[in-house]
């Protein structure tokens, strides 16, 4: 598999549940993510796969092409197991929605159930070079783009914080619209890594609803909710 890794947490149903596959942002790592997202996702069934970056704790050098191909490799590795259903639905938080919305297009559409795009950017360009590393300016992270150039856009969920200081809320926006008819869009009271506790409720039960609509392939009319 290269140079990249990952934790794979399988579910505990007894029958085989889809795969939902998690990309963390820039300042962070796989194993932070592990007990929030069986929190999230457990309740619903679902196998989960945190992928952990070339570079971040594992050798080699990260780059959009690299991050990307090492994500599907390990992707399909995980899909090929008894307990993964042939469904799949990506959850990328800042950076990582970058690479979600590049591996959902360099699959092109192929099993991907549904985009979830959190506190992320239509393109990192704009953003350099206050927030993101050096190497990152040759990988601007078109998510925008890689989103509207599939031709059959998953079902999208994107959420930001309307105090986000990193990634003003027209990115989110931005991206709603580049997901069409298929798009929802969650805006939460916090900032772009704090939830206020009031928003929680609302952020556990956007992740929920949407990936057990998914999983039970009857996704609802789109969501446009602001708190």
């Amino acid at each position: 598999m290269g140079t990249a890794d990952a934790l794979y947490l399988a579910t505990e149903s007894p029958e085989p549940a889809p795969l939902l596959c998690f990309f963390h942002a820039n300042a962070e790592s796989a194993v932070n993510w592990c007990g929030m997202l069986r929190e999230i996702y457990g309740p619903v069934g679902f196998n989960i796969l945190i992928v952990e970056y070339r570079g971040y704790g594992t050798s080699g050098t990260p780059s959009e092409a690299a991050l990307t191909k090492d994500s599907n490799q390990l992707i399909d590795v995980v899909l090929e197991r008894a307990e993964v259903k042939p469904s799949l639905i990506l959850h990328g938080r800042s950076i990582g929605g970058g690479v979600a919305a590049q591996v959902a297009r360099a699959r092109r559409g192929k099993d991907v159930a549904g985009i979830i795009m959190e506190s992320t950017f239509t393109s990192l360009a704009p953003l350099f070079p206050r927030w993101f590393p050096r190497f990152m300016i040759r990988d601007p992270f078109r998510s925008r783009h890689a989103i509207s150039r599939l031709v059959d856009v998953p079902n999208l969920l994107v959420i930001h914080g309307l105090r986000d200081e990193i990634i003003a809320t027209s990115h989110a926006l931005a991206l709603h619209k580049a997901g069409g008819e298929k798009s929802r869009l969650h805006m939460h009271g916090g900032s772009h890594n704090e939830l206020r506790p009031e928003d929680v409720g609302g952020y556990v039960g956007a992740l929920r609803g949407f990936v057990a609509e998914l999983a039970r392939g009857s996704p609802g009319a789109p969501l446009n909710s602001k708190l």
